[in-house]
């Protein structure tokens, strides 16, 4: 059976370093960033493009699912409404996979931290902290929270793969989240 692992958070809170350690400790792995499907310039995140790039999404990760040899499907994205983890879930055949959510939670000064300093070395603009925090104020916490604050992204990638692995953390199943050791 294959783990599908979508890791959420708002900008700023590791979500791809995260993802990229996990890729590593839970090897053979794919591993899909939402932002690579949402790369354009301008960015303008309209209706059609939101479509498109949940349609790009989903054909990726089922490609990846039914792709035999890699247990272990990473994606990771901001997801802060139920809604968009729903929709995404409703273009996959979760047949033969454990779907988990992780969500990666860090507090307001944390965040402001990191994404100054990303701001500082010319990697991001500098509206990403206002527009970040806002989206933060928005979040619908859900799946298994992960407190990110003062730990390293291997460090949260480690505490992911072991509730995967050894059965602590809930997954999707059939419309509702149950505990995987059940």
């Amino acid at each position: 059976m294959k783990n599908l692992i979508f890791i959420n958070g708002t900008m700023g809170a590791g979500k791809s370093a995260v993802s990229r350690e996990l890729k590593k400790i839970l090897a053979p792995s794919f591993f899909l960033d939402g932002d690579w499907c949402w790369d354009m310039e301008p960015f303008v995140p309209g209706a059609a493009e939101r479509a498109l790039v949940l349609s790009n999404i989903a054909f990726l990760l089922n490609s990846y699912l039914t792709f035999d040899g890699r247990g272990n499907v990473i994606f990771c994205w901001v997801m802060h409404k139920r809604a968009v983890v729903e929709d995404l879930l409703a273009r996959l055949d979760l047949s033969g996979a454990r779907f988990f959510l992780f969500t990666l939670d860090v507090s307001e000064a944390e965040l402001t931290r990191r994404l100054s300093r990303d701001v500082e070395r010319g990697l991001r603009d500098s509206g990403i902290v206002e527009r970040s925090l806002a989206r933060r104020r928005e979040f619908d916490a859900f799946g298994e929270v992960v407190p990110a604050d003062g730990i390293s992204p291997a460090e949260a990638a480690r505490a992911i793969a072991s509730a995967v692995l050894s059965g602590g953390a809930r997954f999707y199943e059939r419309g509702a989240y149950v505990w995987s050791g059940r």
